[in-house]
């Protein structure tokens, strides 16, 4: 097989977002009146806003607001703050860019909402994907391989011939589902290696010859 498509997560991989998703849990989980720390994060890390504001009423023990009035606070601290401290991670443009000129189809395949991603793509440039899945575009979410089979099949692509770039186990877990090449890029938690898993320290380090390579 050949490379027929790229497969990015966004927060963590292209954009230096948990900075700011740390922001605005740690606002929301102070308003539900509990104390946000690490147990807090890991609880919430990788999970659309719907599951995480669920684990956030969960660990503060708040019952008296609902999961939908969190998911609307932590979605609208998360923007208003993209639109002027969001940073896109070291080497992502320049793999995008690259990629571009080799005419390698692009998706996006996040856990966060349409809202959420369309907000971080007016930094990064929208257009430089011909697909976008995001949390409430699909039924199932990471780990389950929904997403990804999505995305490439929005891309007419064959999974197993996709590189999936992600920074979090539950969607390494779900790009593995689905029969994706996974290159794990560590951002807040530690990704182990396993099998046909590839960890690299930053994209800075990736080039469009080596992700060709490990599908061929």
């Amino acid at each position: 097989m050949s490379l027929e498509a790229v497969l990015f997560d966004l927060d963590g991989v292209i954009v230096d977002s948990e900075p700011l998703w740390s922001i605005v849990e740690e606002q929301v989980t102070e308003w539900l009146g509990g104390t946000w720390g690490p147990d807090v994060k890991a609880a919430m890390y990788g999970k659309p806003v719907n599951v995480a504001s669920s684990e956030l009423l969960r660990v503060t023990g708040n019952r008296h607001a609902t999961a939908a009035e969190v998911g609307r606070r932590l979605t609208d601290g998360l923007i208003e703050r993209f639109e002027s401290e969001l940073a896109v991670l070291p080497g992502a443009l320049e793999l995008l860019d690259e990629l571009a000129a080799e005419a390698v189809p692009l998706a996006i395949v996040s856990s966060s909402s349409r809202e959420i991603v369309d907000a971080a793509l007016r930094v990064v440039g929208g257009q430089r994907f011909a697909a976008t899945v995001a949390a409430d575009d699909h039924h199932v979410h990471k780990p389950d391989p929904g997403p990804y089979l999505e995305a490439a099949a929005r891309l007419g692509a064959n999974p197993r011939a996709c590189v999936a770039i992600e920074d979090s186990p539950t969607g390494i877990a779900s790009a593995e589902a689905a029969g994706c090449v996974v290159v794990g890029v560590p951002n807040v938690v530690a990704l182990p290696d396993a099998p046909g898993r590839h960890i690299v320290d930053s994209l800075a380090h990736v080039r469009v010859t080596w992700l060709r390579s490990l599908v061929d």
